[in-house]
């Protein structure tokens, strides 16, 4: 029997933006007026409440709490994974983001500094400056993609990379190496030039700050209606970079030369693309940095001026799909165009990679090869062309909770499906997550056909979702990226704010484990559970993410038990 389970590998669906539009010109004061309320955005991403908040407190480790969002500044003497000691500061926030618009933090853990992963930006400040286009802007260089740091002349507030602005594109940074992400052309200086300022896609303000207006997603087209194949269309789109041209998008194409990681000089190749993506659909490329080394761009881009509806992620599941998991590369005999998974196609489903490891994401079966045989064609969640690309239509998309914590992709998705299987004690599917993980199973552990070949961990607050373990060709144990949820479980108790929880401690960052005092089903972190906050896991390490104070334990104590953001059941799981 499939066991249809839906994983959450991130919380990119929530928008936390009001609804205002354009470019806003010049970003608010650090501790700007309260938002607009929030309303539906044109992309399908619903917006929350826009109340800002005075900032977080920085507190919680060594007595150091800042009054107001991104303090206490680090000193200069603070560098991620510098020696510290009880005498250095203990806890201070770094900026980041596009001109230095958000902060990370760094904590003195053990002796060195710990930086927290991505950028955290403040929720009271109007980041609409930064809204992601839905198309190409013209006033961005079509021929080459913006560098960090060097100048610029296009208009204040215009979003530029690789597809002039468009999600997926890339920049570079100011060492040559390529990046998905964003630029902005800044005012003049002091000496009156203007100069890029570039961020990572995981690293800027919008799609979900203040102000964004929900721009992060590419307009989906209606519905799916039949069509030819993916690829009957050669993609067209940027030039080629460094001299080398190129009359389409993804081109020129990499030599066999080229590979990540491998020398190369000024007599190679300095800039090409390689295919990625469900059946070649997309590109990343690969630059030959000052270090003399390729390296290749994450993720995968897609080509904006294509039609992507073959690869739309459907809202339930579908029933053409075999029982067994998908494996890259496997014959296959579905209907072309029909996504599937270990969930029938749904998202958070897994495929096995051609090795047999279990990967996050979808595979389509391709049409008869030369031989005219039909296999699957497989990619990860994060180098699929849908929900984003043209012609998804957005049928992946979740209705938002009434707090407004609503779907993700285009206009049009409806909320999935909370069916699965019979219903065991606390509402779970009787058989999600089973069989379970023998005492003898670990991520990365050696294994044989004699071993247990698949199995669940538990994972996400309170043991409350299941993560895989599968025993590879490889013979050893592949842990599934990320954490799945059954969707027959109400998750109601995880439901994350529209507005700071005022029964969460102000001041404090919960850590995993340690004692608290909350009331029940109130997601905490430094920001009194708002998103981008963050907590601190046993050992103290910071984490965006939240936590719940569990009811007591054997010896009537009740302590926190958090979980990162990409392993939180909601907003999407049921009664989110």
């Amino acid at each position: 029997m499939r066991v249809k389970v839906v994983l959450f590998v991130g919380m990119a669906a929530v928008a936390t933006g009001g609804a205002l539009n354009g470019c806003g010109g010049a970003l608010v004061g650090h501790l700007g007026d309260a938002g607009a309320s929030g309303s539906s955005a044109a992309a399908g991403r619903a917006g929350t409440s826009g109340s800002g908040r005075g900032g977080m407190a920085a507190g919680g480790t060594g007595g150091t709490a800042g009054t107001a969002f991104g303090e206490p500044p680090c000193l200069s003497t603070v560098t991620k994974g510098g020696a510290c000691s009880d005498v250095d500061q203990q806890f201070c926030y770094k900026t980041c983001g596009p001109q230095k618009s958000g902060v990370k933090s760094e904590t003195c853990m053990a002796g060195v500094y710990i930086e927290m992963s991505g950028c955290t930006f403040d929720p009271s400040k109007d980041y609409s400056c930064y809204g992601i286009p839905t198309a190409a802007n013209a006033a961005c260089p079509a021929a080459e993609p913006p560098v960090a740091g060097t100048p610029c002349f296009v208009s204040e507030c215009t979003v530029c990379n690789t597809l002039q602005g468009v999600a997926g594109g890339q920049y570079l940074d100011s060492a040559g190496a390529p990046k998905i992400g964003f630029c902005v052309c800044q005012p003049p200086d002091a000496t009156g030039t203007r100069a890029w300022s570039c961020a990572s896609d995981t690293a800027w303000p919008c799609p979900l700050g203040a102000g964004c207006n929900g721009t992060g997603g590419i307009a989906g087209t209606a519905g799916t209606s039949s069509r030819g194949g993916a690829g009957g269309r050669g993609p067209t789109g940027t030039g080629g970079v460094g001299g080398t041209g190129g009359g389409g998008s993804g081109e020129p194409a990499c030599l066999s030369t080229v590979a990540k990681g491998v020398a190369c000089t000024a007599a190679d190749q300095q800039f090409c693309y390689k295919t990625c993506g469900p059946e070649k659909s997309g590109v990343k490329s690969e630059t030959c940095t000052t270090a003399g080394t390729y390296a290749e761009m994450s993720g995968c881009s897609f080509d904006p001026s294509r039609d992507y509806s073959c690869y739309s992620i459907p809202p339930t599941a579908n029933a053409t799909c075999p029982l067994v998991v998908p494996q890259a590369s496997a014959s296959c005999t579905v209907d072309h165009c029909v996504l599937c998974n270990a969930s029938a196609g749904l998202p958070g489903g897994y495929y096995l990679d051609a090795s047999g490891a279990a990967k996050v994401g979808y595979c389509t079966c391709q049409l008869p090869n030369s031989a005219g045989l039909r296999t699957w064609s497989c990619a990860s969640d994060v180098d699929w062309p849908c929900p984003l690309g043209a012609g998804c239509g957005g049928p992946a998309g979740r209705g938002g909770s009434s707090g407004g914590a609503g779907g993700r992709g285009g206009s049009g998705g409806s909320v999935g499906p909370t069916g699965g299987g019979g219903s065991a004690a606390g509402g779970a599917s009787g058989d999600f997550g089973q069989p379970s993980c023998l005492g003898t199973v670990t991520k990365g552990g050696a294994c044989s056909p004699a071993d247990q070949q698949f199995c669940y961990k538990t994972c996400g607050p309170q043991a409350t979702g299941v993560k895989a373990e599968t025993c590879t060709t490889a013979g050893t144990y592949a842990e599934m990226s990320g954490c799945a949820f059954d969707p027959g479980r109400d998750y109601s108790c995880y439901k994350l704010p529209v507005a700071a929880n005022a029964a969460c401690p102000a001041g404090v960052t919960p850590q995993g484990s340690q004692p608290c005092d909350a009331a029940a089903c109130t997601a905490c972190n430094s920001l009194q559970g708002l998103i981008g906050g963050q907590y601190l896991d046993s050992t103290g390490v910071a984490h965006p993410g939240y936590c719940v104070c569990q009811p007591p334990n054997s010896s009537g104590i009740r302590t926190w038990s958090c979980a990162s953001d990409t392993s939180w059941p909601c907003p999407l799981g049921g009664g989110c």
